[in-house]
């Protein structure tokens, strides 16, 4: 009797930690999805913004752009500033460069999110984005 009663609590401390780390998956699934959705569509505003420098001299209105579609979509604060257009016209190539850092908060702590993307253009239909 007494072995099948430890042996039920060792069953139940099992369990126990599986489902606790189920959660602990799903937490951290829920937390770090949306930081990744993000960070491909400042992606894709880098690519955008760099395909719009090729037809488009304008670097301000560029970088005002970029930022209030970032503003529009997901609510960040990022200086025009932290957009970067380098030209190099001798290679018809346009490039894109942001840097810029954000919190993330994860209950057990803070992170702090890095964002350095590059993207390139060319005249050619190249893209290259890292």
């Amino acid at each position: 009797m007494h072995r099948e009663l430890m042996n039920q609590k060792g069953i139940s401390v099992i369990k126990l930690l599986i489902y606790m780390a189920i959660f602990a998956v799903f937490y951290f699934a829920y937390l770090y999805i949306p930081v990744a959705i993000r960070y491909y569509d400042i992606k894709e505003a880098v690519s955008g913004a760099a395909n719009q420098a090729l037809t488009d001299k304008r670097d301000d209105l560029i970088r005002n752009n970029f930022a209030q579609r970032l503003k529009r979509q997901h609510n960040l604060n990022v200086p025009p500033t932290a957009l970067v257009i380098i030209r190099e016209p001798s290679r018809s190539k346009v490039s894109a460069k942001m840097q810029y850092q954000e919190q993330v908060k994860y209950v057990p702590f803070d992170y702090t999110h890095i964002i350095d993307i590059t993207a390139e253009h060319t005249a050619m239909g190249h893209y290259i984005a890292y």
